[in-house]
């Protein structure tokens, strides 16, 4: 559950802190069914995401609870096109978010099942940990295969024939109740179908290939998440994981690994956690350029801090390479280009539109946060960078200066 960033009960971890404001679901016996799907609606306050929102279903597709919440912080951006929350929905409303953490914990039992797609997201900013959770965005694959997740329309539209969430494009925005029956149904369509539908077709890996000629070859994965390649894996082939906590310990453990192995995949993050788009996982001890928002994000590097942090992963491949064989093969490649600018301008272009929908005057909006023909045309030049992808390869010699 840390994985993927939900909270964890204290029936999984006795050692979880509940902090304040906080709570969790408890074992109770009740009637009915003991499985529910649950989706949630948000707005965007000055601090983040605010739930806007609640809606849940029993196993029967019947709903049990549907309320729009009152925040308490007044709401920079009804994000109307997604949410479907207005001002005028939420007029009247006195429901509160401590409210509807009593009405759940009222209705679903610590024994439950909660179904949702990327509940943690819902989970999080409710404050609610509960231990029994399926999520959708898991138990069925992207089309690219992991470790990118699906998309609930597209899963939907793939293995329901369901049209949802059209509301994006009239305007009106998503519906909760809509986004979680699909859920639900998704779910049911796994139980009748066996764990193998909607998961992608592996390809055979490096590491299966090796083990297939040369059984008796040692391969390591050492990555911070390396169960995304699969927690079997290491059953089926003579390879051993290990789970990093910063860039500097991908050095050390492939130093001490190297001698006993073949085959090492090691992957790098310090970049990616200072890009602002990725969420840092709270394990993380490397450096951080910035402080950590809402979400988990750093700020997008820029300057001299951008130039320190590509300098540092430069100087942790060239430990690599020095530690390398003659003979050995070394491949460096990445996941992409650079998304650093292209995350800065649709941060522009988003706080543009707020201000536009605020009918604020363009005339008091300052230059650098004005949505021009320059910036579009920068950020067009920033998706193809983004797209951009490398490999270099080379064989490790005697001189070592190849």
């Amino acid at each position: 559950m840390r994985l993927n960033n939900y909270p964890v009960h204290s029936s999984l971890d006795e050692d979880s802190h509940l902090e304040d404001g906080w709570v969790e679901t408890g074992e109770f016996d009740h009637e009915g069914s003991h499985t529910f799907a649950l989706d949630c609606e948000f707005c965007q306050a000055k601090s983040g995401p605010v739930l806007t929102r609640v809606s849940m279903v029993n196993f029967q597709n019947e709903v049990i609870y549907d309320t729009f919440v009152k925040p308490e912080e007044e709401i920079t951006d009804y994000v109307t096109r997604y949410s479907g929350i207005t001002a005028e929905a939420l007029k009247d409303v006195t429901t509160t978010a401590q409210d509807v953490q009593k009405k759940i914990l009222e209705l679903v039992s610590s024994s439950d099942i909660l179904i949702g797609h990327s509940l943690e997201s819902d989970l999080n900013v409710m404050k609610i940990r509960h231990p029994n959770i399926i999520d959708t965005a898991l138990i069925y694959d992207h089309n690219q295969g992991p470790p990118l997740k699906p998309g609930l329309r597209s899963l939907a539209a793939q293995h329901l024939n369901r049209k949802i969430q059209q509301g994006e494009q009239t305007g009106e925005g998503h519906s909760s109740v809509e986004d979680l029956r699909a859920c639900l149904d998704l779910v049911k369509m796994k139980l009748l179908n066996g764990p193998g539908f909607g998961k992608v077709i592996r390809e055979t890996t490096l590491f299966e290939k090796l083990y297939e000629l040369l059984p008796s070859k040692r391969s390591v994965i050492i990555d911070f998440s390396p169960e995304i390649y699969g927690h079997d894996l290491g059953e089926r082939v003579n390879l051993e994981k290990f789970t990093v906590v910063n860039d500097d310990e991908v050095v050390e453990t492939l130093e001490r690994e190297l001698e006993s192995s073949t085959l090492a995949f090691i992957r790098f993050k310090e970049v990616d956690f200072n890009s602002g788009v990725v969420q840092v996982p709270s394990r993380f001890t490397g450096k951080l350029y910035s402080e950590l928002d809402e979400n988990r994000k750093s700020a997008i590097l820029t300057g001299e801090n951008r130039n320190d942090c590509l300098k540092s992963l430069n100087n942790r491949l060239q430990k690599v390479y020095d530690q390398l064989p003659v003979g050995c093969v070394f491949v460096v490649c990445n996941e992409g280009g650079d998304t650093m600018e292209l995350t800065q301008l649709q941060g522009v272009r988003k706080r543009f539109r707020q201000l536009e929908r605020k009918q604020v005057k363009l005339s008091d909006i300052p230059p650098e946060d004005c949505w021009d023909f320059d910036k579009q045309t920068a950020l067009k030049r920033a998706c193809v960078e983004a797209s951009n992808g490398f490999t270099f390869a080379t064989v490790i010699t005697d001189d070592n200066s190849e």
